[in-house]
């Protein structure tokens, strides 16, 4: 049995931290935290926590393919070392803009990682689901470890929020 999200938290922490931020703060943001369609999703396993924002659009599309025993990213993270995958993370803050991979895994994670996933593109072909295409608008990875835990991860979370907002307002000159 997978643990449960801490839904309240996430919420309050999405609320205050992206959503309510100010106006000049927020000019900063991606474009799919400015969607007036915009919903967020939890996918959490004993392994790791993401949190996804996307258009309910591509949140309904993606369910086709956990309907069909995959999970909602095919190809998005792994944790087998034997996996092939693009990017190996480990460590904090890692951050991914505009990736496009094809025919891979996108992330193969190790303990106690974090990681801001924008605007990363998914190409997988399978048998089961035939050509499967996505784009993760906005993801927050964390991998749980000795460090980053159930009883923590939601403070980890914050701060990798911060971090994020942080950047784009450094990369746009603020």
């Amino acid at each position: 049995m997978f643990p449960q999200p801490q839904r309240n938290e996430i919420d309050h922490i999405i609320r205050t931290r992206l959503l309510q931020s100010p106006a000049d703060v927020k000019s900063h943001f991606p474009p799919i935290l400015h969607n007036p369609d915009l919903a967020w999703g939890v996918l959490m396993t004993s392994q790791f926590f993401l949190l996804t924002f996307l258009t309910k659009e591509v949140g309904e599309s993606l369910s086709e393919s956990t309907n069909k025993g995959y999970g909602p990213y095919p190809g998005l993270i792994t944790i087998e070392k034997e996996r092939k995958a693009s990017f190996d993370l480990a460590g904090r803050n890692n951050f991914f803009i505009d990736c496009k991979i094809k025919n891979l895994y996108s992330f193969r994670i190790n303990p106690d990682t974090t990681a801001i996933i924008q605007n990363h593109h998914q190409i997988l072909n399978t048998r089961e689901l035939g050509t499967v295409k996505y784009v993760v608008d906005l993801s927050y990875l964390l991998s749980f470890g000795e460090e980053i835990t159930l009883d923590n991860y939601i403070s980890y979370l914050d701060g990798l929020i911060v971090y994020s907002i942080e950047y784009w307002r450094s990369i746009n000159g603020q």
